[in-house]
């Protein structure tokens, strides 16, 4: 069953969502791939996850059907923040007081600067390989380039997208030329190619003590947390989970023969995992 998609007004944004389940609330937290979406993200999921809670897959402004001003056109402000900002603003838009955050990438960065801003809104995080880690040296290839890199010179082509694409995942034989298309046609929203949500600034040199994994406030989370990494992720390495080390309360789970979407590539074992740490007592 399909859920019917909703829009609700957040401020500045406006975030595009479905709803369906019964039960504590759990928000899904897509990724920040190019075409990315919740509903792109999380097809293998929802249905399980919302036979236990009320689940809302929301798209993130700047992705899916949400509006496209992650940060303000022209500034390069921090859109891992911006996104942990987005998620609390649907929640207080939408009438959650307390919710269950589970994210991917992108989304799972944002699930965690949610949890910073407001400790007494967020109640459990699953986290699959989230954004803003630090891999150890020699461990990071040129996918995350790829990533922030997908609008820049010449701009979105299929190839540079199917080259992206090939680095998301472990086994390359369950690329489509379907999904393939699908995905790169929605990257290609004027909007998002007009304001791109995931672009460096010119110039820009990496600053690992301002990395999201350095933040100090990840010792006082107050969340427990389930992270969850493919052994063979190419984008954020599994070497990236020892620098979240100091959040207290965490479990890790590796995932073997699975790349940067544990969601899709391993989704039995995903909703799995998700329904015991988040039911559990």
């Amino acid at each position: 069953m399909t859920a019917a998609r909703n829009s609700v007004s957040c401020g500045d944004w406006e975030i595009s969502f479905t709803v369906q389940g019964e039960g504590p609330a759990l928000v899904l937290l897509h990724g920040g791939s190019p075409g990315a979406s919740g509903a792109s993200n999380f097809h293998a999921n929802v249905q399980v996850l919302a036979k236990r809670f009320t689940t809302y897959v929301m798209d993130f402004p700047g992705w899916g059907a949400s509006s496209k001003n992650l940060v303000s056109a022209g500034t390069w402000g921090n859109p891992l923040e911006a996104g942990g900002k987005a998620v609390l603003a649907f929640m207080q838009a939408v009438g959650i007081d307390k919710a269950h955050l589970m994210g991917s990438s992108f989304g799972g960065a944002a699930a965690l600067h949610a949890a910073m801003l407001r400790p007494d809104s967020v109640d459990r995080l699953v986290l699959m390989a989230p954004g803003g880690g630090i891999p150890r040296p020699g461990t990071a290839g040129p996918a995350l380039s790829k990533l922030f890199g997908y609008y820049a010179g010449e701009g979105p082509s299929l190839a540079k997208f199917a080259g992206l694409a090939h680095d998301l995942v472990f086994d390359k034989s369950r690329i489509s030329q379907a999904w393939l298309q699908e995905r790169y046609k929605a990257s290609l929203d004027k909007e998002i190619t007009a304001n791109p949500p995931l672009r460096l600034p010119p110039g820009y040199v990496p600053q690992p003590a301002q990395a999201l994994c350095n933040d100090p406030r990840l010792a006082q989370m107050r969340s427990s947390v389930l992270f969850m990494w493919g052994a063979n992720d190419e984008v954020q390495p599994v070497s990236c989970l020892q620098s979240f080390s100091a959040i207290p309360r965490q479990d890790a789970v590796i995932l073997g023969e699975c790349g940067h979407l544990p969601y899709w590539e391993q989704a039995d074992k995903v909703n799995e995992l998700a329904l015991w740490f988040l039911s559990r007592n």
